[in-house]
């Protein structure tokens, strides 16, 4: 009896052990730029969370986010915005996230007291792997049958880092839509962002449509709103969202359908150097040439590169709505509805690239220079994406230097078009 018992328990250690050892061994490593908050201590008035983002370092090729422990106190919150990023194709993309801004600058300070902030954003998107970029049209439309599908993650932030992130690092417009609220439901929308900041969403899996930027900010304004202000949000409770307010093009508009839309929108705009955005305190002003990062590339040539980085997006836009057409029945009305917005990315595909033609038509000499001598030192490709489009581009500044037949033109703008930037899964 003993020699079976000791046999058993043998058995059982060995299996434990091989079966934590599986498990470590799948544990994945994720992107060190998207971490969501841990809690460190709260009560009724403050909160104190562990992987706080503060803003990002550049180290010449890589951003790098810096995180900390951040107090955060409820009393000084004054005004809550929903934040419109877009990005191509912008006929139906964007990215949603809730921006607040506090009444002074002890809103949100590091635990010392020696960083703060004006203001603090909570950005809800999906959670990549180390060295994994969001291209897989599996994992974007059908995680249930993706063997790794993407986690959502809740970030929070300094809201300057959130202009960072936005404006030097991807160059995107955000426009900022203040919420016609009370003082007190205003604190009670940023308590119930970082209650859901604090959940643990290993489980709750990104949906390109159903499980998105838009729910994971629809559902803390309903936390602090109550869930009577939404009841049209969903088609089936917490499970399909109405297709009038699935993508975050349509948020503004519903928010104004609500009566919550205060309508005097903040526009920070890529193209500038300096934001200003309006608080209690007065307005806040951001210049973006001191962020880090802002000076990766020439200041002539940001243009271009926002161009570039633009048709990365549209491109893989333009990829991802023709295979989804391809997987849906000419009978159901999402057909027609999928089909009209690719012949709209369609045609921003068309304008992108000949925007670029234009700017490199502009000043061909300093392009040529930009791609062939001075690629590694700027490092305006991210990764190895962009080499494909490197090369395209090259052709076309090749052709506009050495004054090619215009008959063949097209045959470099098709050139440009077809490179897929990156494989698609």
């Amino acid at each position: 009896m003993g020699k079976n018992t000791f046999r058993f328990t043998a058995i059982f250690s060995l299996v434990l052990l091989l079966a934590s050892a599986g498990f470590l061994a799948a544990s994945p490593q994720w992107d060190p730029n998207l971490r969501p908050v841990k809690l460190v201590s709260r009560n009724a008035n403050e909160v104190v969370l562990d992987d706080f983002r503060w803003g990002s370092t550049f180290d010449g090729q890589k951003f790098h986010a810096t995180y900390g422990r951040a107090r955060i106190r409820y009393s000084e919150v004054d005004r809550v915005y929903l934040c419109s990023e877009d990005f191509p194709p912008k006929a139906v993309a964007a990215h949603i996230s809730l921006a607040f801004t506090f009444k002074s600058m002890h809103g949100v300070t590091s635990e010392d007291g020696k960083k703060s902030d004006f203001g603090l954003v909570i950005s809800v998107t999906n959670r990549l792997r180390e060295g994994e970029t969001p291209s897989s049209f599996m994992k974007a439309f059908f995680p249930a049958f993706s063997k790794d599908p993407w986690p959502l993650v809740f970030e929070v932030g300094t809201l300057t880092d959130r202009v960072q992130n936005s404006l030097t690092i991807f160059r995107q417009t955000v426009k900022m839509f203040p919420l016609r609220l009370k003082k007190e439901q205003v604190e009670s929308i940023l308590k119930a962002g970082i209650e859901q900041s604090l959940i643990d969403r290993s489980r709750d899996y990104y949906h390109v449509l159903g499980n998105n930027c838009v729910v994971g900010a629809y559902k803390i304004l309903m936390k602090g709103l109550g869930e009577q202000f939404f009841k049209d949000f969903w088609a089936l409770p917490d499970k399909i969202v109405s297709h009038n307010v699935s993508l975050p093009k349509f948020s503004p508009g519903y928010l104004s359908k609500k009566g919550l839309n205060a309508g005097e929108r903040v526009v920070l705009n890529a193209d500038h150097r300096v934001v200003k955005i309006p608080t209690s305190m007065g307005i806040q002003i951001i210049d973006l040439t001191k962020l880090p990062g802002y000076g990766r590339a020439p200041s002539q040539l940001v243009p271009l590169v926002i161009q570039l980085e633009n048709y990365i997006r549209l491109r893989t836009a333009e990829v991802d709505l023709a295979r989804l057409n391809e997987l849906l029945s000419p009978a159901n009305e999402d057909f027609f509805r999928v089909m009209k917005a690719r012949q709209k990315v369609s045609d921003e595909v068309i304008d992108g690239i000949e925007t670029i033609v234009q700017l490199v038509r502009k000043s061909p000499e300093t392009c040529l220079k930009f791609y062939i001598e001075g690629i590694r030192q700027h490092k305006l490709n991210r990764d190895d994406r962009y080499a494909p489009l490197n090369k395209a581009l090259f052709l076309i500044v090749q052709f506009e230097l050495n004054h090619t037949r215009q008959e063949q033109k097209p045959e470099y703008v098709a050139s440009l078009k077809l490179f897929d930037t990156f494989p698609r899964q």
